[in-house]
Formats: structure tokens, C-alpha cells, sequence
């Protein structure tokens, strides 16, 4: 039997967001076969180190994972904007430490779903590639391009 588990973020944890209409979960199931199991667990306002934390967690019958992460990251570190900085050089040097951590964190998170050896698709921004697009070799350049897999497949 095919299972599908939901990762990550608000995108997929979406409740709170959607009022009386179905949240991403919902809407699989009523999409899916009746036979497919879905199981949510995503969490709203989770960062990349709670996704990996949910990694650990794939239920053993899942057949399929599905990742949403990095926006709550963003948001975390939007402060570095508005914060002071003594130079163009210092602010640089913050943004470039924050973007080093974060694709340190991605990275390990594909690394670990990669792990899991299951058709694995990671849902990808609007209006941006991946900071790990110019971080990893030719075969993963894109975190989606390797793990992406048509839920059917």
C-alpha cells in the first residue's frame, strides 16, 4: 500500500491558514486512492532542524515523503535587515555566515531524507532556486532535481 508521508512546514501543515477548507493532507486524500494511506508530520512554524527532527520520525510502512522547509529559516534570520552594521563589509559578513548555516542545515536534511531511500519530493520556493543550487555537486545541484519523484512512481 502506497503512504505518504507529509514533512515540514506550514505549507503542508496549512489548517490554521485554510478556515473551514481542507489543508494539504486533506486534500491528498481526497485526490488519492482509497486505498493510499496519508500521514501529516509537518508542522506549522517548523525550521529545517525540525524537519530533520520529523525525518527520524517517517513512519516504517511510509512509501513516500514529501518536504516543505526553509521559510520559517528566512523568517528567522530576517532580522539581520534591519539590524546595524559598521560597514557594507560587516553586514556581508553576517549575511554570508547565516547563509553558510543555513545551507549546512538543507544539506543535512536532504542527506538525511536521501537516507530514508523513498521516492522523495521537496517542494521548492516560489520565485527562487535552492541555496544549495551552486553548494552541492552537478548530480544534486538542485535539492529537488534527485529527490523529486512523482508520488505515483
Amino acid at each position: 500500500m502506497t503512504h505518504v508521508a507529509l514533512l515540514g512546514d506550514s505549507v503542508i501543515d496549512n489548517k490554521a491558514y485554510v478556515g473551514d477548507a481542507p489543508d494539504v493532507a486533506q486534500q491528498l486524500r481526497l485526490i488519492a486512492p482509497k486505498e493510499w494511506k496519508v500521514s501529516k508530520q509537518a508542522v506549522d512554524g517548523a525550521v529545517v532542524s525540525g524537519v530533520l527532527r520529523q525525518l527520524s520520525n517517517v513512519p516504517v510502512d511510509a512509501t513516500h515523503v514529501v518536504i516543505s522547509a526553509g521559510g520559517n529559516d528566512a523568517l528567522h534570520y530576517s532580522g539581520v535587515l534591519d539590524a546595524p552594521a559598521s560597514s557594507v563589509s560587516d553586514a556581508l559578513l553576517r549575511l554570508a555566515k547565516i547563509q553558510d548555516e543555513y545551507r549546512a542545515g538543507y544539506s543535512r536534511m536532504l542527506d538525511m531524507a536521501q537516507r530514508l531511500r523513498l521516492p522523495t519530493a521537496v517542494l521548492k520556493r516560489q520565485g527562487g532556486g535552492s541555496p544549495l543550487s551552486r553548494s552541492r555537486s552537478s548530480t544534486t545541484r538542485s535539492p529537488a532535481k534527485p529527490l523529486n519523484a512523482a508520488l505515483t512512481s
